[in-house]
């Protein structure tokens, strides 16, 4: 049988890829893997052959084996395959994402086997950030417990989590550092029943801290989801924000108008992570 992968419209190279910062702690090899992600997330024809180590070689301005470390790692991730005399190609999505505020990422990506992990920054008692007090209806510098992470997927950081509860909340509901690691929505259904998540979003430039825990530039833009969870009372149970890198993340919004008065119109929400291919929209069945 003919092989036509080579023959396939292939995207052209272009010039952005190039811009490593070659005075960064992170290693180039690492820088190269973020781009290289980037194009994975966009390519249109998972038949058509990915770009060769020579092409990549010319196109970073980088040493052969420091693209093909990268590669190598990206191989062992899941997301490209690498064929023997044909050359590397792009793995197929694993599933099809549909995250709304009540649905458990983490899972999704469980079942479709990529691996997941917490790295945890800090887990501790402090008083609350205005932000905080306002949110969770609190006293000035009322204490919370407050956990600040790292999350990854097939070895890529993809966002940083930030979580707070007032103390009693935390007791209810077992949220301590041993849960820090785990499904922090699943924990709160289990035990809270939320009835509502509202979410905001904005961007912002990474800064210095973001960038490193991100393995991106400081100038680069991230993208924040402020969010607050509350019960059937109208109580707070959490409040917190989700700092994505731009690159691993697309958001949308749609509102049916034709159906009803203004004051009744459904906002349907999806969101899309990187390596969650797929079907984009989610319903939220959110009202505005």
């Amino acid at each position: 049988m003919t092989d036509l992968s080579f023959d396939r419209a292939v995207p052209p190279l272009d010039t952005a890829g190039r811009a490593l910062d070659r005075a960064s702690p992170v290693p180039l090899y690492l820088q190269i893997r973020q781009h290289l992600v980037a194009m994975i997330s966009d390519w249109p024809d998972p038949e058509a052959r990915f770009y060769t180590d020579e092409e990549l070689t010319r196109h970073f301005d980088v040493a052969k084996a420091t693209v093909r470390q990268a590669l190598a790692d990206l191989a062992q991730s899941g997301l490209l395959l690498r064929r023997r005399g044909s050359g590397t190609f792009v793995a197929p999505p694993l599933v099809v994402e549909r995250l709304t505020p009540d649905l458990d990422i983490e899972k999704q990506y469980e079942l479709a086997g990529a691996a997941m992990t917490h790295r945890v920054l800090s887990f501790e008692t402090r008083a609350a950030t205005p932000a905080e007090t306002r949110a969770l209806g609190l006293a000035e510098n009322a204490p919370v417990v407050a956990l600040c992470r790292l999350r990854a997927v097939a070895h890529v950081p993809v966002a940083i989590d930030e979580r707070a509860m007032s103390v009693p909340m935390a007791e209810r509901l077992g949220f301590n550092r041993a849960a820090a690691t785990g499904s922090i929505i699943d924990l709160v259904r289990r035990e809270a029943r939320p009835a509502r998540a509202a979410w905001e979003l904005s961007a912002r430039l990474a800064g210095q801290r973001d960038g490193m825990l991100l393995q991106i530039r400081p100038s680069d833009p991230i993208l924040v989801r402020a969010l607050t969870y509350r019960d059937s009372g109208g109580h707070p149970i959490l409040t917190g924000e989700t700092r994505h890198r731009s690159d691993m993340i697309r958001c949308g919004f749609e509102m049916d108008l034709a159906v009803g008065p203004p004051a009744q119109a459904q906002v349907h929400s999806w969101t899309r992570e990187a390596f969650l291919a797929g079907s984009e929209h989610a319903p939220t069945g959110s009202r505005p």
